[in-house]
Order: structure tokens, then C-alpha cells, then sequence
């Protein structure tokens, strides 16, 4: 499933809803472990189709060519069985620092460039951004990232469905809940996976 995950971000071109990423985003607020709360039907229907628990988690590393980056580790739950991908992202444009480019460790040539924009954040509560809206340049795919569940139901949810609605996510790209109950989840150390590339180290 992560296969299809990484070539559909990398290589499909589409007609979504374009929103512009924020204006600012800083790293190290955006670091740690982050819950799905929910997807569009071109993750939920395809690359993650029966996946539940799906978790992201994030920690900042330094590359001698894109200097910070940010390693990340995806997992997901398939009929009790755990899966996960390993990547980086990099702001490619200091004047844009909310539109990442993504590289997987894994599935796809390392020549190959995915997009993750972040167009809607939460506020910052002990130093960690509380939800994240996460779409890419085509504006096909959808994410709904929060650091608790339960807290995001409770405080965000309306905010961000709101959002959602203004910016035309609807039929094929409104947001499908991702399952999160009765999980086990993956271990939160991203420092754990080791990217492909070997000059990556932790700071």
C-alpha cells in the first residue's frame, strides 16, 4: 500500500483543490508523533484502503545538502499487521516554508520529488502545533494530522471542517475518518528508522 502511497504523490497530476500553504511554519513546532484524524478518498480508497491507526511521526536531522530536514516514519495497521515508510522533507525555498518536498526511502527512484504543503495549522500548545491540514501542489491529496484525538474532536474539529468546506474539499475530496480506536501503535522514536541516504544524523 505505501508503494502506491509514494508513486501517486510523486507522479500523478491533478485537478484538486489548490490551497495555498501558510505563510510561516517552523520546524521544531511541527516535530513529534501526529495522528490521522482523516483522509480524501485518494489516500482512504487507495494506498491506505483498510489501513487504521496511521500515525506520522517527525524529528529534525541535518543533511550536509538540504541542511535541516525533517526524517519522517509512517505507519499503518492492515488486518492487525503493522506497516511503515521512511522519508525526508526539506523546505526547497526559505520564502516558502510550508511547502516541503518530500523524499521515501523506499518504493520510489531517489531521483523523484513528492510535494507536502501545509495549508491550515493549529495552534501551539507545549511547543507542538495541535492539528495540521496537509495537502501538495496538485491539491489532489488530503491529510488531517492532530497530536491527540480525543483533544482534536473536542476543541478543532469544527475549525478545520469549516476550513475544509470553504476550500471545496467535497465529494471525492472530502474527508474519510481514519479509524483510530483499540490501537497498538508503532514506536515514536523516527530516530529508529534509519533513512536511506547514511549522511543523515540526528540533532
Amino acid at each position: 500500500m505505501f508503494a502506491m502511497f509514494a508513486m501517486v504523490l510523486l507522479f500523478l497530476q491533478g485537478a484538486g483543490a489548490v490551497v495555498p500553504a501558510v505563510s510561516e511554519l517552523d520546524p521544531s513546532l511541527y516535530v513529534g508523533r501526529w495522528y490521522q484524524i482523516s483522509a480524501d478518498a485518494l489516500v482512504a480508497d487507495t494506498f491506505e484502503l483498510k489501513a487504521e491507526c496511521v500515525t506520522a511521526d517527525y524529528a529534525l536531522a541535518s543533511d550536509p545538502t538540504y541542511g535541516t530536514i525533517i526524517k519522517l516514519v509512517n505507519s499503518e495497521t492492515i488486518n492487525g499487521k503493522l506497516f511503515n515508510i521512511t522519508g525526508y522533507a526539506y523546505i526547497a525555498n526559505e520564502s516558502e516554508p510550508a511547502e516541503l518536498s518530500v523524499k521515501f526511502d523506499e518504493y520510489v527512484p531517489s531521483f523523484a520529488t513528492g510535494s507536502y504543503w501545509v495549508i491550515l495549522l493549529g495552534p501551539v500548545v507545549n511547543n507542538q502545533y495541535q492539528y495540521s491540514v496537509v495537502s501538495d501542489s496538485t491539491g489532489l491529496s488530503l491529510f488531517v494530522l492532530a497530536r491527540d484525538v480525543a483533544d482534536y474532536a473536542e476543541n478543532y474539529a469544527s475549525t478545520v471542517d469549516a476550513f475544509l468546506a470553504d476550500n471545496g474539499y467535497a465529494d471525492f475530496f472530502a474527508p474519510i475518518a481514519t479509524v483510530q480506536d483499540d490501537c497498538t501503535y508503532a514506536p515514536t522514536l523516527v530516530q529508529a528508522f534509519t533513512p536511506r541516504a547514511s549522511a543523515f544524523s540526528s540533532e
